[in-house]
């Protein structure tokens, strides 16, 4: 579609220079990946980085191994030689190495070319569907949408540490354009990506359920269920001790000195007075996100923000996820406050793409801690909720 467009001002008129846009931004992002060295750092780590534990969950089960036996895992990870395993167990739940099975046949280096070359054109396509979704054309902020995905702090260590980081933005952003649409089929299924790791959208399913019923497309629940009761059964079959034995992991990774939620960086501030203070702030953010009613795109965007800051862990390569919400904030904003969208969009893309780096560099270098990179997180989450404030009862209309 090439044809030309009305636009608000400060947009594009035409599609076309746009998308042309958003490529160069990945490409962009993927040129200083390689001319910073993390391409090679990616290579040089393939048997010491994030997934390399990944691998070895479902190879292990391709030899008969139980990856939650916590008598033997630590043995058996030590045995593949790939990056020792910090939990007792398996890292993650007892659905994913069923899931991808197929990867634990493969050799470690095949399985990890093959996932980071899927995912990352799989998120690359995505996003590029959620912002054509709800954004109007526009070059610098289609630019930088791009661009983030791999050339800011938390898309670069997704990417040298081969973790889930692109699948996950990109299902969730196929997952806000299928609500969208009101495809709660397709929509379910993009949300069953939370069960890859269900602490980072504890708050986001129940309000997605909830969007889903008031939008009249209950699909949306019953295939999530299925999926969700399909992963639980095919578990609990193959090893049903896992759910005890995994309890611990959680635990364990909540006082994960390297976690960035901000009851880590407020606790590192302030001592247990910080855990209190990012208590509250949650507990007030959560009460504003239910004052947006859930027939809303604003309301979509709200608790998909929230949802990953609130959780009880997450760390740097999480925090790409934000982006999401703030497309389709940017093209809410954008249908009748073109210019403050066009600032909302720039300023926040620039927060994920400078903010971690800043804190990373100055505060958290200085206090040897990552947590300081939630602060760019809870930014994004306070931007969304304040610049979507004002359509929090109906989204507005679209621009003509």
């Amino acid at each position: 579609m090439t044809g030309k467009l009305p636009g608000p001002l400060g947009w594009a008129r035409s599609p076309l220079p746009a998308n042309i846009s958003y490529v160069a931004g990945v490409a962009t992002g993927l040129a200083l990946l390689g001319a910073l060295g993390f391409a090679s750092i990616w290579q040089a780590n393939l048997f010491g980085n994030d997934f390399s534990a990944i691998w070895a969950g479902p190879h292990a089960l391709s030899l008969g191994i139980d990856p939650y036996d916590p008598a033997h895992w630590q043995e058996t990870v030590r045995s593949f030689g790939v990056q020792p395993s910090g939990t007792v167990v398996y890292t993650y739940p007892g659905w994913m190495p069923l899931a991808i099975f197929p990867l634990g046949k493969l050799s470690l280096v095949t399985g990890a070319y093959l996932f980071l070359t899927v995912t990352m054109i799989f998120c690359g396509v995505a996003v590029w569907a959620l912002v054509h979704e709800f954004v109007p054309p526009g070059i610098v902020r289609y630019f930088l949408f791009g661009f983030v995905l791999f050339g800011s702090e938390p898309g670069i260590v997704g990417f040298y540490s081969g973790q889930y980081t692109f699948f996950l933005v990109g299902a969730m952003s196929l997952l806000a354009v299928f609500l969208h649409r009101r495809r709660g089929g397709w929509a379910g299924l993009m949300a069953s990506a939370f069960l890859v790791k269900p602490h980072l959208f504890v708050i986001a399913a129940p309000a997605l359920v909830r969007t889903a019923l008031r939008r009249g497309i209950p699909r949306f629940v019953w295939v999530g269920l299925a999926v969700t009761a399909l992963a639980a059964v095919a578990s609990t079959l193959a090893y049903a001790h896992w759910w005890g034995d995994y309890l611990a992991v959680g635990g364990y990774q909540a006082g994960n000195p390297k976690s960035t939620v901000l009851a880590t960086a407020l606790a590192d501030a302030y001592g247990p007075l910080g855990t209190i203070i990012a208590v509250i702030v949650l507990i007030v953010a959560v009460g504003l996100g239910l004052r947006f009613d859930p027939r809303t795109d604003a309301y979509v965007a709200v608790w998909l923000a929230l949802s990953p800051a609130a959780a009880l862990y997450e760390f740097a390569y999480d925090q790409l996820l934000p982006l999401v919400p703030l497309v389709i904030a940017t093209g809410l904003i954008s249908r009748v406050q073109p210019l403050r969208a066009r600032l909302f969009a720039e300023f926040g893309a620039l927060v994920i793409i400078v903010g971690d780096t800043f804190l990373h560099g100055t505060a958290g270098q200085e206090r040897g801690t990552l947590s300081f990179n939630a602060f760019p997180q809870v930014l994004v989450v306070a931007l969304v909720i304040a610049f979507l404030w004002p359509y929090r009862k109906a989204d507005p209309p679209p621009a003509v």
